[in-house]
């Protein structure tokens, strides 16, 4: 086990607004959506009736990293690391990783903690004083990942401030200077993978009174090195802008980090079987989520309608298998449905976390 005193920051669809920096995609929501109204739906039944063997993985509300039997309803801790909050995580793209991170109750630290799917092993690779924190961010093949570790002045100083690059494999870190020249007390950098894996893109702030320039810088991790690049910022709202990122030859296409399946919505993809296909049909303020057999005929799953919100009130997460298809209702109702007989079953139970889950 690898413990490194230091900070992490850092993900994709950086969002920059003034002197602040936001994440497009970021920090997991820790309760409802805080408006809409729940409308009648599907009549339930029970989860443990349908079948399903893909096992859950999820966070308690008292942040317990659980692995649940859907089988039987039984649950398997697999960690209890004592976070004050529930955590904040990241997935790697082929689904092995989950790095989850917060900070602890009973001691001043935030910890990051690496779980393989694979191996059922969880690792700590990084501590660091308490706030300061942000997102890491996986390559786009999950084989390294890149924290970037920034100054907090409730630390005891900047000593710890640094970036890092972990192998996931084996948590071998690489250390690499913050770009710049900027001061450590000062830095505040963020971190993205080029869609190739070969680039490490490096967005510091220069926190200094009169200051707030930002450094854009490509690290080459095959040769260890780094240059300066070029970068802007585009799309006018806030909420979807992104930082896009140039050398001579163009624009360098961004990876996309990914959180765990719980914290996604529309995602309308087919049955892994090619069998079912869900859509969501809005009708005035009423919202009707529906899967179409290869019959072509429409089948309907549940409703809902909002009174406040834009958007679908009625949203899908994906499919846990071939015959169940996972979504979500106003309230943070998270269900799942059996197209094959209409049966409809809550998928969480009063102390799971509400977005933190995925399998």
């Amino acid at each position: 086990m690898r413990r490194v005193r230091h900070v992490a920051a850092s993900v994709l669809a950086l969002v920059v607004a003034g002197a602040g920096i936001y994440f497009g995609q970021g920090l997991l929501a820790k309760s409802g959506f805080g408006c809409g109204q729940e409308a009648a739906g599907a009549s339930q039944s029970r989860l443990v009736d349908m079948g399903i063997r893909t096992p859950l993985y999820l966070f308690s509300g008292s942040g317990q990293l659980v692995r649940r039997d859907l089988m039987s309803g039984a649950d398997s801790v697999l960690s209890n690391h004592g976070f004050a909050d529930p955590p904040s995580t990241v997935r790697s793209a082929d689904g092995r990783w989950i790095v989850y991170f917060g900070v602890l109750a009973n001691r001043p630290l935030t910890q990051y903690w690496l779980y393989d799917m694979q191996t059922s092993h969880d690792r700590l690779v990084l501590e660091h004083p308490a706030w300061g924190g942000s997102i890491p961010a996986f390559s786009p093949d999950g084989r390294q990942l890149a924290i970037a570790a920034n100054y907090d002045d409730r630390w005891p100083n900047s000593s710890s401030a640094a970036i890092y690059v972990f192998e996931t494999a084996s948590a071998q870190a690489t250390g690499l200077g913050i770009p710049g020249g900027i001061p450590a007390e000062a830095a505040w950098t963020a971190a993205d993978w080029s869609s190739d894996g070969s680039r490490l893109l490096l967005m510091t702030l220069d926190q200094r009174p009169g200051k707030h320039d930002r450094t854009y810088t490509s690290w080459s991790l095959g040769e260890a090195s780094a240059r300066p690049i070029t970068a802007r910022w585009v799309d006018q709202s806030p909420a979807a802008g992104r930082v896009a990122w140039f050398t001579g030859a163009g624009e360098i296409q961004v990876f996309e980090q990914h959180g765990m399946q719980g914290s996604q919505g529309h995602r309308l993809a087919s049955s892994p079987d090619g069998a079912w296909t869900p859509r969501l049909v809005q009708r005035g303020d009423a919202s009707a989520l529906e899967v179409v057999g290869k019959d072509g005929r429409a089948r309907q799953v549940d409703t809902g309608h909002y009174d406040q919100c834009e958007g679908y009130a009625v949203s899908v997460i994906g499919w846990i298998d071939a015959g169940h298809l996972v979504y979500r209702k106003p309230g943070s109702i998270t269900l799942v449905h059996e197209p094959t007989t209409g049966r409809v079953a809550p998928l969480l139970k009063a102390n799971d976390h509400s977005y933190l889950f995925g399998w």
